[in-house]
C-alpha cells in the first residue's frame, strides 16, 4: 500500500556544517518515515506555498524561518529533534508567531517517539486543507431558534478557507404528490418498521435527495445544510430521509440551516471518514455522568437497524429511528461567529431509546465526570456524535487549529 506523503519545509543555519548535518538528518528522517507510516518529501524554500510542517533542523534558524514565514500555511507544525540547539530555536519561533496571532505547535524528541504524533498531527492537517477548499451550502436561512449558530461568512473564510455559499429556499424544487415512485422500495424494505407513514411520502422524501444532489452539483458543494422546517407547511413531508441519505453517501447534510453543525459534521468526516449524527442533547443527568441525545434523522451507516415514523415535532412526513450500536465515540462541535471555539468529549454509547417525547433517534451516552462541562460552555443547541474508537485525530486537530 502506498504510503501517505508529507511535506516539509528544512531549516538549517548558514553556520553549520551542513554537509555532516544532513548526514545525520537523513538518518533521523528515514526513521521517522518508517516508524510514521508516511513519505517525508521536502521542500525547496524557493516554492510559491510552503507546507505547514517545518523541521527545524539547527539553531540560529529564527531569522530565516521569520522571512519565509509569510508563505507558510496555518498552522504550522514545528518539528524539533534532541541536538544541534533545534528546540531551543523552536521555542523563540512558536513564541514570534504566537505573539502574532498564528496558530502552531512544538513536536519535539527522537523519531521512536514522535512517529506516532507526527502521523496523527499529518492526518489533522489534511483535514483543514480539505475543509480550506471546500464550498458549504447554506439552504435557506438558519432556522428562527438558532439565534446564536449563525456563522459570519467572511470571518468563516477569512479563518478556514472554506466558502459558505448560500442558497435562496425557493431555488428548492420540492418534489411533486406521485414523483419518485417507488424511489423509496428500498429504504422501505430494509425497515424494521413502518408506523405512520404512507410509502407515497417515502418516495416522495427520498425523491428530494435527487433534488438536493442538483443543488450540489450546480453550486459545487462538499456539504450542506437545509433551513428542514419550512418544508412542512408548504411541502408536508421533511428533508430527514434525504438528509439521512446524503450522509451515507460521504456528503456532510444537516438540519434546520444549522452551519456550525454542518462545518463540524464535515471536519469529523475528514478526520475520521465516517458521518456524524446531528441531535439536540435532550438531557444530562449529573449523578450517573450521561447525557440523551436524539434527533430524527440518522445516518443509516452508523445504525445497525432503523424505522420509519412521521417527524417529532410535527407528525408530518417520514422521519428515522436509528438504533446505534454500543461503543466508544465522540461528541464533537465547533462553533462562533468565525467557527473559532471547540468543544470536544469521549463518550461510550450505552442505550437506545424510544421515548415518545422525543425525536426518534435517541441514544444515551455515558461521559466523563457529571457530564455537564457543555452546560457551562454550549456552543448552540446542536452537537455532533461521532461513532469512533480513536480520539487523537480529534485530539491533534483541536492542537493545531485552536
Amino acid at each position: 500500500m502506498k504510503r501517505p506523503a508529507l511535506s516539509f519545509l528544512l531549516l538549517i543555519s548558514p553556520l553549520h556544517d551542513r554537509a555532516r548535518f544532513r548526514a545525520g538528518f537523513e538518518k533521523f528522517l528515514a526513521g521517522l518515515s518508517e516508524l510514521a507510516g508516511v513519505e517525508l518529501r521536502e521542500i525547496d524554500p524557493g516554492a510559491g506555498e510552503l507546507p505547514s510542517v517545518v523541521f527545524v533542523g539547527t539553531g540560529g534558524t529564527e531569522a530565516g524561518f521569520r522571512e519565509l514565514a509569510g508563505r507558510l500555511r496555518s498552522p504550522i507544525l514545528l518539528v524539533s529533534h534532541p541536538a544541534e540547539n533545534s528546540l531551543p530555536a523552536s521555542l523563540e519561533i512558536l513564541s514570534w508567531l504566537r505573539a502574532r496571532g498564528r496558530q502552531g505547535i512544538i513536536l519535539h524528541g527522537p523519531p521512536e517517539r514522535i512517529a506516532r504524533p507526527l502521523a496523527t498531527y499529518a492526518a489533522a492537517l489534511a483535514a483543514g486543507s480539505r475543509i480550506a477548499e471546500s464550498r458549504l451550502g447554506l439552504i435557506g436561512k438558519p432556522s428562527d431558534w438558532l439565534i446564536e449558530s449563525r456563522v459570519d461568512g467572511a470571518l468563516v473564510e477569512a479563518r478556514w478557507g472554506c466558502r459558505i455559499v448560500e442558497i435562496p429556499i425557493r431555488d428548492i424544487r420540492l418534489p411533486a404528490p406521485g414523483e419518485g415512485k417507488d424511489a423509496g422500495k428500498r429504504f422501505l424494505a430494509g425497515a424494521r418498521e413502518v408506523t405512520g407513514v404512507e410509502p407515497e411520502l417515502v418516495d416522495q422524501a427520498e425523491a428530494l435527495t435527487a433534488v438536493l444532489k442538483e443543488q450540489i452539483a450546480a453550486h459545487r458543494l462538499d456539504g450542506i445544510t437545509l433551513r428542514c422546517f419550512d418544508l412542512l407547511d408548504v411541502w408536508g413531508n421533511t428533508g430527514c430521509l434525504a438528509l439521512s441519505r446524503l450522509n451515507d453517501e460521504g456528503v456532510p447534510a444537516a438540519c434546520e440551516g444549522d452551519v456550525p453543525a454542518l462545518f463540524t459534521m464535515t471536519a469529523a468526516y475528514f478526520l475520521a471518514g465516517t458521518p456524524g449524527f446531528m441531535a439536540n442533547p435532550a438531557s444530562i443527568d449529573p449523578e450517573r455522568g450521561e447525557m440523551i441525545l436524539a434527533h430524527c434523522t440518522v445516518p443509516l451507516r452508523l445504525a445497525r437497524e432503523y424505522s420509519i415514523l412521521p417527524h417529532f415535532e410535527s407528525g408530518i412526513g417520514a422521519a428515522v429511528r436509528g438504533v446505534l450500536p454500543p461503543g466508544r465515540c465522540l461528541l464533537f462541535k465547533i462553533g462562533g461567529d468565525d467557527l473559532s471555539r471547540i468543544f470536544l468529549c469521549p463518550g461510550e454509547i450505552v442505550e437506545n431509546l424510544a421515548r415518545p417525547e422525543l425525536c426518534r433517534t435517541q441514544i444515551r451516552v455515558r461521559v466523563p465526570g457529571d457530564g455537564t462541562d457543555y452546560l457551562k460552555r454550549p456552543l448552540g443547541n446542536h452537537l455532533v456524535v461521532v461513532p469512533v474508537s480513536d480520539p487523537e485525530p480529534f485530539n491533534a486537530f483541536r492542537s493545531l487549529f485552536f
